[in-house]
């Protein structure tokens, strides 16, 4: 089995918050059979929540082989036509094979 990543914008290490230090989040998930990441906003910053904005900029770096984004307020829902990425749904069942 590979490796896979979750991150959200309040959890890090060593006290990090990968909603301001991004480049926590590329390390977490470099190269990840599967990423599940918080995409709480579409752009606007929120104190310790990732944007999808700050994610995809970042995806080229990360590498992961796939994306699952979860987590999202009203403000990203409303912009799902925008994502490129598929949203985790209550109950789904992901193989890692």
């Amino acid at each position: 089995m590979g490796n896979a990543c979750a991150a959200s914008g309040g959890c890090g290490d060593a006290g990090r918050d990968i909603a301001v230090d991004s480049c926590f989040l590329v390390d977490a998930g470099k190269e990840s059979d599967l990423l599940i990441c918080e995409s709480y906003v579409y752009s606007t910053p929120v104190n310790k929540h990732l944007s999808y904005e700050t994610v995809a900029a970042r995806l080229s770096e990360i590498n992961p082989k796939r994306v699952l984004l979860t987590h999202l307020n009203q403000d990203m829902l409303d912009s799902l036509a925008e994502s490129k990425y598929p949203i985790a749904r209550d109950g789904m069942i992901i193989d890692l094979r």
